[in-house]
């Protein structure tokens, strides 16, 4: 909530500036990707899509010599999910989702110059800033099927555990922070960027379920990949967006 009372006080002083930029844009899904859910590396991500929002852009600029520094701040929404998959020595066999809906917000502090005095309304430039993420669904569901074998080590039984449940309390229950950075250009009303994550500055683990989850800690890969490290997802991505107010 404080997040949101945030972005509607910077709309309201860049309306009262006369700055404001509205821009339509798509993200698409992450051409360089890296799952680091604990040190195993056993989740992978699916559901790759593009991810819609809105961005206002261009507020509070500044601008001498040709250079130019502002901001924007933004709403962008996605579905991503993460699976795993794993079979043990003994024939164990484990799998585990992850379900998520996000809103990813980010607020960018953008330099940028003219390219070229022949073409009207144009720049290139860098971009940093912090991307808060907050969970509007976040679900795992895990299903373990453990073996028991004879002294000959033959199968002659088979245990399954499985649960599901929502690892947040609500919408806003749970945020994350990224450090993120970035190279743009626009011409006229369209702007594209490359975006990366710097560094991630939280955990996209939850222990909600903790006390409560059918799977035993040793039969879960969720709990087993925390106990390896912080769960964390980085990646590089397109921006595309145009302008819906005039330049």
């Amino acid at each position: 909530m404080r997040v949101i009372i945030f972005f509607i006080v910077v709309f309201v002083c860049a309306e009262a500036r006369a700055q404001l930029r509205i821009n339509a844009s798509v993200v698409s899904p992450p051409f360089l990707e890296n799952n680091s859910i604990g040190k195993s590396q056993q989740f992978s991500s699916v559901k790759n899509s593009l991810s819609a929002g809105v961005e206002f852009d261009h507020l509070f600029p500044k601008e001498k010599a040709g250079a130019k520094l502002h901001y924007s701040a933004g709403f962008y929404y996605s579905s991503p999910a993460y699976i795993g998959v794993f079979q043990d020595s003994n024939g164990n066999q484990f799998l585990s989702e992850i379900n998520s809906q996000v809103i990813n917000m980010p607020i960018m502090a953008r330099g940028s110059f003219p390219i070229s005095d022949l073409i009207e309304n144009n720049r290139m430039g860098i971009e940093l800033g912090i991307v808060t993420t907050t969970w509007i669904k976040y679900k795992l569901q895990e299903v373990a099927s453990i073996k028991t074998k004879d002294v000959n080590g033959n199968i002659i039984g088979e245990t399954i555990y499985s649960d599901e449940g929502s690892l947040i309390k609500g919408f806003g229950s749970k945020f994350n922070f990224k450090a993120v950075a970035g190279f743009f250009v626009y011409v006229n009303r369209f702007y594209l960027s490359a975006r990366f994550d710097l560094i991630s500055l939280s955990d996209l683990y939850s222990n909600r379920l903790n006390s409560t989850w059918q799977v035993p800690s040793d039969y879960s890969l969720y709990q087993r990949a925390r106990k390896e490290g912080r769960m964390k997802d980085s990646f590089c991505s397109l921006i595309l967006s145009f302008r819906l107010t005039k330049k």
